[in-house]
């Protein structure tokens, strides 16, 4: 795979603790939006943008969820609707996605800073492989293999004659 086909943006659709119920259930216990969601009113999650650098000066980015406090929310949704995001400050939250090649991400600390331009980004807080890579930045061979072991499942089966 060439460098310029390297996927280098990955989005979760939902927390996990959403993710996992079924339609059914998700229809009767969630509110979902686009960058908010709750889960039986007593879980709130927001949506931001988790980079890791990467050595060519670019960045691997995650689309993911954070589990914030109801307080959090709230005054994130209040902040979306009149649009002063940029004026909450930094929020403190927990990752709600295990992102496939960083075990035990699931729940780490993390802090959200939220802008008016763009999704919150989040900066990793607890110690873990996700924390070093995010603050250090990746090499390219990484990035390889960050994609092989995100796609190797999708290589096409080969077509029969």
């Amino acid at each position: 795979m060439s460098e310029s086909e390297l996927a280098r943006d990955i989005s979760m659709s939902y927390p996990e603790a959403v993710w996992d119920l079924d339609s059914l259930e998700r229809y009767r216990r969630c509110r979902l939006h686009s960058e908010l969601a709750a889960l039986d009113e007593n879980r709130f999650f927001i949506r931001a943008v988790l980079c890791v650098p990467i050595e060519d000066e670019t960045e691997f980015t995650w689309g993911v969820w954070c589990e914030v406090s109801r307080e959090d929310h709230d005054r994130y949704l209040k902040a979306l609707k009149y649009g002063t995001l940029s004026r909450l400050g930094v929020l403190q939250g927990r990752l709600a996605n295990e992102l496939p090649v960083y075990e035990h991400s699931l729940g780490l600390r993390v802090t959200l800073k939220p802008s008016d331009e763009s999704r919150p980004t989040v900066k990793v807080q607890e110690e873990s492989a996700l924390k070093a890579e995010q603050a250090a930045g990746i090499s390219l061979k990484r990035l390889e293999e960050i994609n092989r072991l995100l796609f190797e499942d999708d290589e096409e089966e080969p077509e029969e004659a």
